[in-house]
């Protein structure tokens, strides 16, 4: 179980997030929502290390996050980022070998073991055409997944994916989502994975997240299912848009539709 407690953190004298409580059970996905510039984006880079902790706690099943070393939190947690530096001579197959890099021997060499994973990740997400192609040749859509399959190879139990249908195509799109449910959902009983995605999409978010958190200006404002969360009157503060909230009589999910 993920536990945040009183998070407050940012950049050099500029405090990003403040006092942020939040917690996330295995089998679920939680869904980071808000306006541009809110925090979320910083959200995920506190939980993996990127940045450090001011004030509060993060823990995964009371471990302290924040006070393991490198390659022990990257056996926990996996991030699939909003932005790419993959090194353009890399084959798409050495990018997604890069997850295995916490489990690999003292010599650095991949097992056969480390060679099953990578083959399946990359069946599961679609990119074993990629093998042998060099980044520079992909584009940023194909790269986004090229991500996703590295951060399935480091076969954590937490994974943070930071906007990560933004370079995506409606095909890719509606793939992620699904690998999603049933890596975290499908496969609850079998697995103590859980995820956290930030989300512009809202809709999206309405049939995929098990909770909300909805930030803006650095504050958790809202938490909670998304029935609760993805209301118009939240949702119109938040963003200061007029906007409505119906039902969709197929599914119960919440649809919302800007007032134009």
């Amino acid at each position: 179980m993920l536990n945040i407690r009183s998070l407050t953190c940012g950049y050099e004298e500029k405090m990003i997030l403040h006092s942020i409580d939040l917690a996330l059970q295995p089998g679920q996905i939680l869904a980071v929502i808000g306006p541009n510039g809110a925090g979320k984006s910083t959200l995920i880079k506190a939980i993996s290390g990127v940045i450090p902790v001011d004030q509060g706690s993060i823990t995964w099943n009371d471990v302290d996050l924040t006070a393991l070393r490198t390659e022990e939190r990257a056996r926990l947690i996996s991030v699939v980022p909003q932005a790419r530096n993959l090194p353009s001579g890399f084959t798409g197959r050495e990018v997604v070998s890069l997850g295995r890099t916490p489990y690999l021997n003292w010599l650095g060499q991949l097992s056969q073991s480390d060679e099953e994973v990578i083959e399946s990740v990359m069946a599961q997400t679609g990119t074993l055409e990629f093998s042998d192609r060099r980044i520079g040749e992909l584009s940023g859509g194909e790269q986004q997944r090229l991500l996703l399959a590295r951060a399935l190879a480091q076969q954590t139990p937490l994974l943070l994916l930071d906007e990560p249908t933004s370079h995506l195509d409606l095909q890719y799109q509606v793939q992620l989502i699904h690998l999603l449910q049933r890596l975290i959902h499908e496969e609850r009983a079998l697995s103590d994975k859980a995820a956290i995605i930030v989300m512009h999409d809202l809709n999206l978010v309405a049939r995929v997240a098990d909770a909300v958190a909805l930030i803006v200006e650095g504050h958790l404002v809202a938490f909670g299912p998304p029935q609760e969360v993805l209301t118009a009157n939240i949702l119109g503060r938040a963003y200061q848009v007029m906007l409505d909230v119906v039902s969709d009589p197929a599914t119960g999910s919440s649809i919302i539709v800007p007032r134009l």
